[in-house]
């Protein structure tokens, strides 16, 4: 795979009632050598300021917006972590550089994540960024006037061999608004197996594509609009092994370029079926 330098519904968890710490130490001569966690390990923990790294799984929750952070908002650095935004924003200022959540997974990789909407991300890089994350899913979130609105790519560029063995996988971006960011709405540079489902990926500037797949295999797009984009609407790029994915009734109306395009040329790496458009790049796109 070519890559270039570019860009479940969760459980709520209710308190539950305390063991008495007589049944806990009797708890504990039984079973010698295992440790016991108190429901505090399982309630929801609040974040309150710009900088948080994220480092145990977990529930989270913001209390409060967060603004002018200098760099990322949120760094998640543990599998199996929820966040509820709650209606909140995050406000970064490191636009060439920082994103409101970032997950970086490298080369280990990162699990079972969960963003969860309502709550606005804006003035980053990205509104969410996505390297090597698998089994996680983003809902009901607004990425507004960051450079993209989210990125699902790789984990580690240092060479196509690492970009392939990093790529996210089997994600669930679903029911997000990305929309007047300075560049795409969502991209993927490196991707396997994700669906992006209704998502409103209109509105993007500066040559944008509302959802550029760039490289990446099997995933599906469906029910998607992505109007009105400077660039395109959706857009399959050439790099190898950008095969199998599916787009689906989608619709891409009057944007800058072609509403839709497939770089292959053709229609047999990649399935356009039911989609609504005006303009399209290569015949075949239905």
């Amino acid at each position: 795979m070519k890559f270039s330098g570019c860009l479940t519904m969760h459980r709520r968890i209710t308190a539950r009632k305390k063991i008495a710490p007589v049944l806990l130490a009797g708890i504990a001569l039984l079973f010698p050598g295992q440790s016991l966690r108190s429901d505090e390990a399982f309630w929801s923990k609040a974040i309150t300021g710009c900088g948080t790294v994220i480092s145990r799984s977990g529930q989270y929750f913001l209390a409060n917006d967060l603004t002018q952070c200098p760099g990322d908002g949120i760094s998640i650095a543990a599998s199996s972590v929820t966040i509820e935004l709650q209606g909140h924003i995050i406000q970064v200022t490191g636009a060439n550089s920082a994103s409101a959540i970032n997950a970086p997974g490298g080369d280990k990789g990162l699990t079972n994540l969960e963003i969860a909407g309502p709550g606005t991300l804006t003035g980053g890089l990205t509104g969410i960024t996505f390297g090597n994350v698998h089994n996680s899913r983003v809902h009901d979130v607004t990425m507004v006037q960051n450079s993209f609105g989210m990125a699902v790519n790789s984990g580690d560029f240092t060479s196509d061999a690492t970009a392939t063995a990093t790529v996210s996988a089997n994600n669930e971006i679903f029911d997000n608004v990305m929309t007047a960011n300075n560049g795409h709405g969502i991209t993927m540079n490196g991707g396997s197996k994700n669906l992006f489902l209704h998502n409103n990926v209109s509105g993007n500037n500066n040559g944008a594509v509302g959802l550029l797949l760039y490289a990446g295999q099997d995933n599906v797009a469906q029910d998607n609009t992505a109007d009105a984009n400077s660039g395109w609407g959706i857009y399959i790029a050439i790099a190898a092994q950008s095969s199998g994915n599916k787009v689906e009734h989608n619709t891409a109306i009057g944007n800058g370029n072609a509403d839709m395009n497939d770089q292959n040329g053709d229609c047999t790496h990649n399935t356009w079926a039911d989609n609504s458009f005006v303009s399209n790049s290569s015949g075949c796109i239905q």
